[in-house]
């Protein structure tokens, strides 16, 4: 078929443009009853067959207009498209005016080609967990063909407008999607009777797990006995040459398998099409469109066809609202805990702050590339914007803009990803060094019978989240890269694992990494010099208490320094290692220079001149420093270990990247050697 199809149909004869070129007659005369009927029978098969064949499909109408008329309309337009008030309500009715008692000329259709990469992208989006809805104003059946081409839907789905028992037995026994046709359907009582069958059915696809979990149907026991028992392939990497766990997946053939097969995943599954008219029944109904969105939660896809501009932005808006809500109606085991006022006003904050529901933590994405996006684009909590040949309007009013719609690939699973890792990985080091270097000073009340006496001087007190430790806190936030951009793209599971699954930001996350890890740090910096004796003077002048302060800040400064750049990501790089020097230099530089240029009169108690000198001559200083700094970050590493090993996503993302280093190890072989053979060096 060509790209343009043209039919049309007059008094005698009806035509199609097939080559680009149409013999318009100079007049046309009204046609017979009989001939309008035979006109839109044919018109409506073509747009049925069009619409079927995934073409963009416009109907054109005519009507004569005497010259005089014409003239009295253009005035009237013309006074309308100046007026000062009410402009576009008089713009309307003009126009309203000139588009009545037309006669249909015919039909016509041209391919909207998707772009490069549309089926991928949005495959590998449904891959990592995201749920996709297609708002669009075409045809229902315009609207299903894109999406199968897209890939938004199975090709093979069973199309159907009622739930047939049969047919969903079916659909499970064959491992297929189920296709809900919601087409005109205007009454409230029947809406409401399609709506809770489709979630009744969508809720037992989908059973115990989330949607979000679709590809992975292992069980947590599973998981931890499978991460014990490759826990040991992570330490010797010759043991095995390939990933060992994705989303489930034991070997990176499968992976692969996988990833270019769409029906390697045989879940039976629900999507959902809706029309314009349906949804305006919808929005009628608050009670029914909270069900409706419950029911879109629980979908592989929605389509929504036939919408304008504002039910758009209103789908987007509702959807946000109920995100930021919680979802309140989609478990029907919830009501009777509502009902119990401990339950309201104890038990469920406490279970949102130690657990993590993703149905009540979802963000909205909208994109979009035309003018008629730009409501929806601002509704949703992120906005993206294609900057193609519909204009720029969408682009500016977006907070993203992106050239083709395949750039959500990267944009998405390679540096959302990122994102998410160095804004968690950033606030959770920058309250890890707050709280263990501060849990010093409450370890040394103890000590001073809660006198609130400072274990440090305050100049140096000062500088500590400004010069000592702020280096590397910023180097992970700025570069922290814990998978390579390749392996995310062929592997968009492991997004989920991140970002939906809110993996390194939850509660208990902080209570282990900061709290714990923190006081167990500041035990081992302030206490163990403290009860070991070292360094702590016997005659009970203040000049012991400036000492030992520098002692335990010495300490601290290296556990913390080595720990957020050493310990907590998953790569270094050499802005890793700069962080370090830096920060040390910068610590031994500010001491060295406050020896000397202290005031002389000891200032709040403390006896600074010449202090630092005496101690980096003292055997027993850098004793402590590095025995009780090794102590701390080796209790550290066997921290990580344990959970890591516990923790399936841990362990995923731990052989992964153990596979990554390995295949830069033997790529930098390879190129050593080349290297060599290049220069003729001998190689023995």
């Amino acid at each position: 078929m060509s790209d343009s199809q043209f039919s049309a149909f007059s008094e005698a004869s009806s035509f199609a443009d097939t080559q680009g070129q149409v013999d318009i007659p100079a007049s046309f005369d009204t046609p017979t009853r009989e001939e309008e009927e035979w006109a839109r029978t044919r018109a409506l098969e073509a747009l049925h067959q069009f619409s079927t064949e995934g073409l963009r499909t416009l109907v054109y109408a005519h009507k004569e207009i005497a010259p005089s008329v014409y003239d009295a309309w253009h005035a009237r337009y013309a006074a309308a498209c100046t007026a000062l008030s009410g402009r576009q309500q008089q713009v309307e009715a003009v126009c309203e005016e000139i588009e009545s008692d037309l006669l249909l000329s015919g039909v016509s259709a041209i391919e909207d080609r998707l772009q490069e990469g549309v089926p991928e992208t949005i495959f590998k989006l449904r891959r990592a967990g995201v749920r996709v809805w297609m708002l669009t104003g075409d045809k229902v059946e315009t609207a299903i063909n894109i999406a199968k081409s897209c890939r938004l839907i199975d090709t093979e789905c069973l199309e159907t407008t009622a739930l047939d028992p049969d047919l969903v037995e079916q659909a499970r026994g064959d491992g297929k999607m189920i296709l809900l046709v919601m087409q005109s359907v205007a009454d409230p009582d029947e809406l409401d009777r399609v709506v809770a069958r489709a979630l009744d059915v969508a809720q037992a696809m989908v059973g115990a797990a989330s949607v979000d979990q679709r590809f992975e149907r292992r069980s947590k026991r599973d998981k931890l006995r499978r991460g014990f028992k490759k826990f040991g392939n992570l330490l010797d990497p010759r043991r095995r040459p390939q990933a060992e766990v994705v989303a489930g997946i034991e070997t990176e053939s499968e992976i692969t398998k996988t990833a270019g097969d769409s029906d390697s995943v045989r879940q039976a599954s629900l999507a959902v099409v809706v029309d314009g008219e349906t949804l305006a029944a919808l929005e009628s109904n608050a009670q029914l469109l909270e069900r409706f969105l419950s029911l879109g939660t629980l979908c592989d896809a929605v389509i929504c066809s036939r919408v304008s501009p504002s039910q758009k932005a209103l789908i987007v808006h509702n959807m946000r609202v109920r995100c930021e809500g919680g979802a309140s109606g989609s478990h029907g085991g919830k009501s009777k805990l509502k009902a119990s006022l401990w339950a309201r006003w104890i038990w469920r904050p406490v279970r949102t702050l130690l657990t993590h529901d993703n149905d009540q933590f979802m963000v909205t994405l909208a994109i979009g590339d035309g003018g008629n996006d730009i409501a929806m684009i601002q509704e949703a909590h992120v906005g993206i914007g294609i900057a193609g040949q519909e204009g720029l309007q969408a682009s500016r009013a977006a907070d993203f803009s992106i050239g083709q719609f395949r750039f959500l690939q990267r944009l998405l699973l390679v540096h959302g990803r990122w994102s998410y890792v160095r804004v968690s990985m950033f606030i959770m080091g920058t309250f890890y060094k707050c709280m263990a270097f501060y849990a010093t000073q409450l370890i040394y009340q103890f000590y001073t019978g809660f006198s609130g006496t400072s274990l440090f001087e305050s100049w140096t007190l000062s500088m500590y989240n400004t010069l000592f430790s702020i280096l590397p806190v910023l180097v992970v936030g700025i570069f922290e890269q814990d998978l390579q951009p390749q392996t995310l793209l062929d592997h968009p599971e492991l997004y989920r694992d991140m970002g939906p699954a809110n993996h390194l930001f939850t509660v208990p996350e902080f209570l282990r990494r900061v709290v714990v890890i923190g006081i167990v740090h500041a035990i081992i910096a302030a206490y163990f010099p403290f009860a070991g004796g070292l360094l702590l003077g016997h005659d009970g002048t203040t000049n012991d208490q400036y000492i030992n302060s520098l002692v335990v800040f010495s300490i601290m400064v290296l556990i913390v320094t080595l720990k957020i750049a050493y310990i907590d990501v998953r790569r270094w790089v050499v802005f890793s290692h700069a962080s370090v020097v830096l920060s040390l230099a910068l610590w031994f530089g500010w001491n060295g220079v406050l020896g000397h240029v202290y005031p002389s009169a000891p200032s709040d108690g403390y006896f600074v001149l010449g202090v630092f000198d005496m101690l980096m001559r003292r055997a027993t200083f850098w004793f402590q420093w590095i025995i009780f700094a090794a102590v701390a970050l080796c209790l550290n590493v066997l921290f990580v270990v344990v959970y890591s090993v516990r923790d399936p996503i841990e362990q995923r993302i731990l052989s992964w990247v153990a596979r990554e280093r390995r295949q830069e190890h033997v790529c930098n072989q390879a190129k050593r050697k080349q290297w060599i053979q290049d220069h003729n060096i001998p190689f023995f």
